[in-house]
């Protein structure tokens, strides 16, 4: 893989952009490349916003989504792996997870999806095919499901409290 440029670009919205960089003050942190915050609304023309920063779409990057993609409606988590893609150099990376349809309409787990909505975070996007939903927006995935990825990290994770479906996977992919 060809080496990843010398910055650090960190894209969300303005108040968790705020939390993040709180955290890292507070732990004395500071990075190893330039780091440059751009607080985007992925309702909005992000991609854009990010390339006014100086953000190479010829560089290889690397992507985290990390407990995003069962937020927005399907369309919008098409058209941001898509658009990522296309921002993209080949080699680049994506790291993300994934919410399974078949946990979003399980009865066992009616419960546990509400406790979410209640604190209004309304799980909205579920597959039952992530590799083929990531593959569709130009990445080529590997699924991973989180319980195998403890056993392996030697993290074993304990049996679920409530029965029913996976939750989701865990994706990694590369850019072809």
């Amino acid at each position: 893989m060809p080496p990843i440029a010398g910055m650090w670009w960190s894209g969300c919205q303005r108040q968790v952009l705020a939390y993040k960089r709180a955290v890292l003050d507070e732990a004395g942190a500071s990075p190893a490349c330039e780091r440059v915050e751009v607080p985007v609304d992925l309702r909005e023309d992000w991609a854009a916003e990010l390339c006014s920063r100086g953000f190479e779409q010829t560089a290889p990057t690397v992507w985290l989504a990390e407990g995003l993609l069962f937020y927005p409606p399907e369309v919008a988590v098409s058209t941001l792996l898509r658009t990522m893609a296309a921002l993209s150099g080949t080699g680049s990376l994506l790291g993300t997870d994934t919410m399974s349809a078949a946990t979003l309409a399980s009865d066992q787990r009616r419960e546990w999806v509400q406790l979410f909505a209640d604190a209004g975070a309304r799980f909205v996007f579920g597959t039952d095919e992530p590799a083929e939903f990531v593959a569709a927006g130009g990445w080529s995935p590997t699924v991973h499901l989180a319980r195998d990825l403890g056993e392996q990290l030697c993290r074993p994770l304990p049996p679920p409290l409530v029965p029913g479906p996976p939750a989701g996977a865990i994706i990694t992919a590369t850019l072809p």
